[in-house]
């Protein structure tokens, strides 16, 4: 869980400038993969539409982003490991 959180601070101002390619919207959210370990970290930025949660299962060829508004997804997750 801190390896995310550690990466989702260092990703924060690039979400800033990033827009959706399919509806040019520039609310988008990154997509938090696998099974938080504590909820309170992260809820106000799911509340606020920063972070979504992707799901458990965790592949080699998960999207990073999605739209807030068309929830199109894009961009590859990486890893710090």
């Amino acid at each position: 869980m801190w390896l995310f959180l550690l990466e989702w601070e260092l990703s924060k101002g690039v979400l800033e400038n990033m827009t959706c390619p399919q509806c040019s919207s520039s609310n988008v959210a990154e997509i938090f993969w696998g099974f938080p370990g504590n909820m309170d970290e992260i809820k106000e930025d799911l509340r606020n539409g920063r972070i979504i949660l992707g799901g458990c299962v965790v592949t080699d060829h998960d999207p990073k982003l999605e739209c807030n508004v068309c929830h199109h997804r894009w961009g590859d997750r990486e890893d710090l490991s």
